[in-house]
């Protein structure tokens, strides 16, 4: 008899839990205060050196290195 009444009662359990019908989904909460502002991050390395820029009145030589 206690077989009986376990199995019935983890089917109505069962049931219980299969056929529960999902609720809608409620608004959002307010948004939480702002934190701390983090530390300053370490400082990068140095770039390459920029293009150069010649300047004339003719046209450059053949010796000038090309990029």
């Amino acid at each position: 008899m206690n077989v009986v009444k376990t199995l019935a009662m983890v089917n109505l359990g069962l049931i219980m839990l299969f056929s529960c019908k999902k609720g809608d989904t409620g608004q959002p909460g307010q948004q939480g205060p702002k934190g701390d502002q983090g530390t300053t991050g370490m400082q990068g390395e140095k770039g390459a050196d920029g293009a150069t820029i010649f300047s004339g009145t003719t046209v450059p030589g053949a010796t000038l290195e090309k990029w």
